[in-house]
């Protein structure tokens, strides 16, 4: 049973800030609204900072498009809450309904309606941090107008040195997102794996390679300047030559929020087409 909603909206939809207060107002009557403290303080809702860590009976509604969701997961900081996304965005393959959706949606997940997706994470070690990453983690080449040479070693062997633009490491829901645009495969959310996509690669081979669950990619910085490494979107930090960065599954795991049974490629054919299914 939901006891709690915590609400992560993007503060540059007027349409969303909108729909947060809707919610505040009926917070008394079917449950408690709770907000990450810069949100609240953007809003004017100091009255409703989450105070303590996220738990059972809570709820994520992130009121935006796929960066919102991104940004609801970074705040979680590895507490495994159930997502659900409400698209305020464009395409939203994050998103499990549609703005104008909401209040039905809040029905069934009042009523218990739901069941949760377990979505695979992405591990990304460096010789700073580790990070987590829902769609994908990219190697580029920054600002500078000239391809840098990766060295490419799977499962600790070497394959092989590639001259490109960059790489983009893909779990299978990132497979929907840059990954697919620089030529990678779409991938079901049932398999997982890790997708590796040259960007603009000066080869011959243009090819995505595709890593299983168990499996891992180290990925070394042969030669480049300004080169950068983000995960989801977020520039993490510039790469120095010789550095390493290592990806493979990550034992934690996204949950995000259901209500039907659509199908993934029905549902991807209407997001790029815009034709209903």
């Amino acid at each position: 049973m939901i006891k709690r909603i915590i609400l992560v909206p993007n503060l540059e939809k007027k349409e969303a800030i909108f729909a947060c207060k809707d919610l505040v107002k009926r917070e008394h009557k079917e449950f408690k609204v709770s907000f990450f403290p810069e949100d609240a303080r953007a809003l004017g809702f100091e009255n409703n900072i989450l105070k303590e860590k996220p738990g059972e009976g809570d709820v994520v509604i992130v009121l935006g498009g796929d960066g919102t969701v991104l940004r609801a997961i970074k705040l979680l900081q590895r507490n495994q809450i159930p997502i659900l996304g409400v698209n305020f965005g464009k395409v939203g393959f994050l998103s499990e309904v549609e703005s104008w959706e909401l209040d039905e949606a809040l029905k069934k997940l009042i009523k218990g309606s739901y069941r949760v997706e377990n979505k695979m994470m992405l591990e990304v070690i460096t010789r700073e941090r580790r990070e987590l990453a829902l769609n994908e983690a990219v190697i580029g080449r920054g600002g500078k107008p000239r391809p840098i040479n990766l060295g490419l070693f799977f499962n600790d062997s070497f394959f092989q040195n590639f001259l490109a633009d960059g790489i983009i490491i893909a779990t299978p829901t990132g497979s929907t997102a840059y990954s697919f645009s620089a030529g990678g495969p779409v991938v079901s959310p049932q398999a997982e794996v890790i997708t590796c996509s040259l960007i603009c690669p000066y080869s011959l081979f243009n090819r995505p390679l595709i890593l299983g669950k168990e499996e891992n990619l180290k990925i070394k910085l042969v030669q480049g300047e300004g080169v950068e490494l983000s995960v989801d979107g977020r520039m993490i930090y510039k790469l120095e030559e010789g550095e390493e960065v290592f990806f493979r599954c990550a034992e934690e795991k996204a949950f995000l929020v259901r209500l039907d049974g659509k199908n993934f490629f029905n549902l991807f054919w209407e997001k790029m087409t815009g034709e209903g299914v």
